[in-house]
């Protein structure tokens, strides 16, 4: 376990470092994208066991609160094995992260779901072009 926790902790620190593309979020929360297949929605400082948006968030936005993003699940991720999604591969999921409370809401399999609790919660960042 040990061990599965220093290599995590080389990969944030490689990825924060090295990352092609960062951007911040609200709630010390960034963006970072490898590659076009390689993007993640994490926390900073995050730790093995921590909640994130692994690979592959394709779209997202925030505003001063709230975070959401639509991930496409791949099962080949840089930031290492999350397969407690692998039931999703290829599928579309959309997520709330409240910022503030660091609480995640999702996945959620339905945009129509999403949407709903984007309004429900008073979200007014959206994934609309």
């Amino acid at each position: 376990m040990m061990h599965r926790s220093v290599i995590m902790a080389f990969v944030i620190l490689f990825v924060t470092a090295c990352s092609d593309y960062t951007e911040e979020l609200p709630g010390g929360y960034y963006f970072a994208s490898e590659a076009t297949d390689n993007q993640v929605i994490v926390r900073q400082g995050w730790r093995a066991g921590d909640p994130y948006i692994s690979c592959n968030v394709e779209a997202y936005d925030a505003d001063n609160r709230y975070i959401v993003a639509m991930q496409r699940v791949s099962m080949s991720c840089f930031w290492g094995d999350d397969n407690s999604l692998s039931a999703f591969a290829g599928q579309k999921l959309f997520w709330i992260i409240d910022s503030k409370k660091h609480q995640f809401y999702g996945p959620y399999s339905e945009q129509r779901e999403f949407e709903s609790k984007r309004l429900e919660y008073g979200v007014s960042a959206s994934l609309e072009q």
